[in-house]
C-alpha cells in the first residue's frame, strides 16, 4: 500500500517549479508573505533554483529585508554568474562590486596567474634593449669610419 503511494507522489522538481509559479503569481498581485512562504518551501526542495532564489530576493527587498535581498541575488550569480537580471538588481541597489562581476573578477584572477610572465618579458626586454652606454660607444665606433 505504502509503496504505490509513493509512485504516485510528484518528484521534487516539478513541485518546486510549481510552488514557484504560484509563488510569482502571488508575487504579481501583492501577496508578498505567501509568496515569500511558497519560495522557501520551494528553495528548501530545489536549493539551487536560480528563479527562486531570484524571485525570493525580490520578495525580500519589497519586503523592505534588502541586505537579505542582496545576499540571495549574490548566491543567485554564484550559481549562475552570467545571470544578468541578480546583476541588474545588484546594481539598482548600489552593491555591484568587483567581487560580483564575473568578468572583473576572472580579469584579476588572470593577472595574478600571469604576473610571473610579465615579469620574465620584462626581464627579456631589458636583456636585449641596447643601454645607452652601448648606443653611445655604437655612434662613436661609426664616426671614426668615417
Amino acid at each position: 500500500m505504502h509503496s504505490r503511494a509513493l509512485v504516485f507522489q510528484p518528484s521534487p522538481k516539478p513541485y518546486a517549479d510549481i510552488l514557484l509559479n504560484m509563488a510569482a503569481m502571488l508575487f504579481n498581485i501583492g501577496y508578498l508573505s505567501d509568496a515569500e512562504f511558497l519560495l522557501t518551501q520551494s528553495n528548501i526542495i530545489s536549493p539551487n533554483g536560480v528563479l527562486q532564489l531570484f524571485l525570493l530576493g525580490n520578495v525580500k527587498h519589497s519586503l523592505g529585508h534588502v541586505q537579505e535581498s542582496v545576499a540571495l541575488y549574490r548566491q543567485c550569480l554564484k550559481l549562475q554568474p552570467q545571470f544578468q537580471l541578480a546583476k541588474k538588481a545588484l546594481m539598482e541597489l548600489g552593491d555591484m562590486s568587483p567581487d560580483t562581476d564575473s568578468s572583473l573578477s576572472m580579469l584579476y584572477s588572470g593577472l595574478r596567474a600571469n604576473i610571473g610572465l610579465v615579469f620574465i618579458a620584462a626581464g627579456i626586454l631589458l636583456f636585449f634593449t641596447p643601454s645607452s652606454k652601448d648606443t653611445q660607444t655604437s655612434t662613436k665606433k661609426k664616426k671614426r669610419r668615417r
